[in-house]
């Protein structure tokens, strides 16, 4: 004979299978800040647990309570293990943000000065939610020293997504190189100067004792001579 198991342990597996799935999710934000530079793309780069890749998922990115961008993907129906995806972005970010539904990273392309601010992140599943934020600052691109000395008292440095979480020092290298190539010149040529200065005094120093020695010399044999 066969027991049929009561309701509610059926409900308290169900309930313990669901916990353990949105336990699952964790989000994670792997810079607090962002730099980027008017007319450039940078990266929002972030990741995820996605703990039922077929299950519901939404991803919501905003700035200032404003949705940018908005990626839902909807479960199948019973015995369709197929899910369906949407994707809503707001007219001030089309054509200049792309989500990376993978990961949640947000690519914004094509920055401006007015770009900057906190953008935050909510990841829902059908049941729990996860949030995170990160500051974005977007520099002028200008040649301007003084702009560039502002940006060094900071501590701020531009971020250009190459594939990678590294900063690229690239221009900065380049513009110290010519101010060493510079000096090295200029120490080469003092010392060039210095040097015939040396030799040509002792050369007249030698001349003169010569001459000086020729006329004792002189002067002895023609005392002797009378």
């Amino acid at each position: 004979m066969r027991f049929a198991k009561p309701s509610g342990v059926r409900g308290l597996g169900f309930l313990t299978c669901l916990s353990a799935v949105n336990a699952a999710l964790i989000l994670r934000v792997h810079q607090d800040r962002v730099n980027g530079t008017v007319g450039q793309s940078v990266l929002l780069p972030v990741s995820y647990t996605d703990p039922d890749p077929r299950g519901y998922l939404r991803i919501i990115w905003t700035r200032t309570a404003h949705v940018i961008i908005q990626h839902t993907r909807f479960s199948g129906k019973d015995g369709d293990h197929r899910s369906r995806t949407h994707i809503t972005i707001s007219d001030p970010y089309k054509h200049r943000a792309v989500l990376f539904p993978k990961n949640a990273s947000l690519l914004l392309n094509d920055l401006q000065v007015n770009d900057s601010g906190i953008y935050e992140l909510s990841i829902g599943l059908l049941r729990g939610m996860e949030k995170r934020s990160m500051t974005l600052t977007v520099w002028p691109d200008t040649t301007d020293g003084a702009d560039t000395r502002n940006r060094n008292d900071t501590g701020n440095q531009n971020y250009i997504w190459n594939g990678s979480d590294t900063l690229d020092t690239t221009d900065t290298d380049k513009k110290q190189i010519p101010f060493e190539a510079n000096a090295r010149y200029v120490s080469l040529v003092v010392i060039f100067i210095f040097l015939c200065f040396t030799v040509k005094t002792c050369r007249g120093c030698g001349r003169a004792q010569e001459r000086q020695k020729r006329g004792m010399f002189l002067r002895e044999t023609g005392t002797t001579l009378q």
